[in-house]
């Protein structure tokens, strides 16, 4: 998961996001880090995780959650980009989609259609019979 970081050396004030890289197989340990600088009016292109709340709901309800996309690209101010993207589906019904529309992101300029799905609600089915 990525982890913000603030910088403050003489030469090198910013804002960065630092990132681990591939383990090196010894107790899950990471091999490398890499860290990203940016100033803060700095237009930058990021790949934001779409995070869907509210899966409970529907699971009592019978419904689950196909997810066509897990995350989107987006480019904004460096300061002004979230970590994640976060949809509650949990009032959803059996149909619902989720599209880019749906994520409130008018502040960032998204890289992909507006209508583009991102998941839809399903029923569930178990060997063929829905339940």
């Amino acid at each position: 998961m990525a982890q913000k970081v603030e910088l403050r050396p003489a030469a090198l004030e910013g804002q960065g996001r630092a990132r681990r890289g591939k383990g090196d197989g010894k107790a899950g340990r990471p091999a490398h880090a890499y860290l990203l600088v940016v100033g803060e009016d700095s237009p930058r292109g990021f790949r934001l995780p779409i995070v869907f709340s509210g899966l409970d709901g529907l699971q009592r309800r019978k419904l689950a959650l196909q997810v066509t996309r897990a995350e989107i690209s987006a480019k904004g101010k460096a300061v002004g980009l979230p970590e994640y993207v976060e949809v509650d589906v949990g009032d959803r019904q059996s149909g619902d989609k989720v599209t880019v529309a749906d994520l409130g992101l008018e502040n960032l300029e998204i890289q992909i259609a507006r209508d583009e799905v991102l998941a839809v609600v399903t029923l569930v089915e178990y060997f063929g019979l829905v339940s």
